[in-house]
């Protein structure tokens, strides 16, 4: 299993509340930020992560059928769509118990 790379949304969808944003790749291609707290999803990824646009975000629910066929990215996927910036740390599932690893205490590849 591929680790996940997380951002924080600085506000999530109409919640006004910041949230961790798992960054992977819907069975169509598309890449998102999945907050799991709120259980919804941004393609905006860098308005969602900025604290003078988060409010510009678009949110939309999870397709059904995406949670067992989505993919993380990998860094240099995130790195290739300039969201690396916005990265936090990884994770290595999705589990409310697994630790998110700050990227200063992982070696970098």
């Amino acid at each position: 299993m591929s680790d996940y790379y997380v951002a924080m949304a600085c506000g999530v969808d109409r919640y006004e509340q910041s949230d961790y944003l798992y960054i992977v790749r819907f069975s169509d291609g598309r890449v998102v930020g999945y907050s799991g707290e709120f259980e919804c999803c941004t393609t905006e990824i860098k308005q969602a992560c900025s604290p003078e646009l988060y409010r510009q975000a678009t949110w939309f629910a999870i397709p059904p059928a995406e949670p067992s066929r989505w993919t993380p990215l990998t860094l240099d996927e995130i790195r290739s769509l300039g969201l690396d910036g916005f990265l936090c740390g990884v994770r290595a599932d999705l589990t409310s118990s697994t630790r998110i690893q700050p990227f200063k205490d992982r070696p970098q590849p």
